[in-house]
């Protein structure tokens, strides 16, 4: 009898582990925490090479307007990188309101987004407005409690409105994170006030033909050449100069062609020395609005984006 009870128990630690009172498994795993009142969910993926005392670094990727976490733990790529690379991945779902989804028509409806900087809910909407912030730093507390984390190797990547949230993580969550990735995500410039509480590297990637952002366009899609499509879209412009205005970064960007013209990128620098303080704006051609996973378009975002954020450490 001992020795069944004995051989139950290893099995069950080969797939299973505690940690602060969590239990989770290698693979797919969801999570809750109670933050301001609410539940709020997040989806963790633990590589199979996991081994407790082990540091290993966190991506949070977050999901789009009308998105949740569960939805881009399965079509990102990022849990299949994670498995590769032996990285803890992690899929947080944003709060869902009665809000405004187009400021020109004034079009509303009932769909999950997460509070950036641009969030606008409708005039009839009862309720307040979630501290995404404060959900996200949450987060980041319970992923150290619970497991053998690298704390200097923290990231955040978003596509869409998930771009745009990064794009406020990478402001007021810098503190915690080592780099940040916007997808196809706008910085607001009425918000360029806003002050970071550390100057980090910023990855903002745009499709030529993302449908999404040239709706209101004069054009159908922007020119592979940098100072081209920023002069032809003024969103485009202000986004970036947003950007450099906020970290104190040059107005000229040092370009570069990869991938046989199919990617431009222009890298600003900090004017002062600081050298993990830059953006790299990266333009994908034929890239409509959609996070890139190899199946909808050929770039592997999550590839990408590792690339560029795997060289840096808070």
């Amino acid at each position: 009898m001992k020795f069944f009870f004995t051989t139950v128990l290893f099995l069950a630690a080969a797939s299973q582990f505690v940690f602060s009172q969590q239990y989770f498994v290698t693979g797919k795993n969801r999570f809750t925490t109670e933050c301001d009142g609410d539940t709020r969910e997040y989806y963790v993926h633990v590589p199979k090479q996991y081994a407790p005392g082990t540091n290993l670094p966190v991506v949070i990727m977050l999901h789009g307007t009308s998105g949740n976490g569960l939805r881009f733990y399965q079509i990102s790529g990022w849990k299949e990188l994670g498995d590769s690379l032996n990285i803890i991945t992690v899929f947080p779902s944003s709060w869902t309101y009665c809000l405004v989804e187009d400021d020109v028509t004034g079009h509303t409806a009932n769909t999950s987004r997460w509070n950036d900087f641009g969030l606008q809910l409708c005039a009839t909407e009862t309720q307040h407005k979630r501290d995404d912030i404060h959900f996200l730093s949450r987060v980041i507390d319970e992923l150290i409690a619970t497991f053998s984390v690298d704390s200097n190797r923290i990231y955040v990547a978003g596509f869409s409105n998930g771009g745009q949230m990064a794009g406020r993580c990478a402001i007021e969550l810098s503190h915690r994170l080592a780099a940040v990735v916007n997808d196809a995500g706008t910085f607001a410039p009425d918000s360029i006030t806003a002050t970071p509480n550390r100057k980090l590297p910023v990855l903002f990637r745009l499709g030529n033909t993302d449908s999404r952002w040239l709706r209101h366009a004069s054009v159908q899609s922007l020119p592979m050449d940098i100072a081209g499509a920023r002069n032809a879209f003024p969103l485009l412009q202000q986004t970036i100069d947003s950007h450099i205005a906020r970290f104190g970064l040059t107005t000229n960007g040092i370009s570069k062609t990869l991938y046989g013209g199919k990617v431009i990128t222009a890298t600003y620098a900090s004017l002062v020395p600081q050298p993990n303080n830059l953006l790299v704006f990266m333009l994908v051609q034929d890239l409509d609005h959609k996070y890139p996973n190899t199946r909808n378009h050929w770039m592997y975002g999550a590839a990408i984006d590792w690339l560029f954020m795997s060289r840096y450490h808070k």
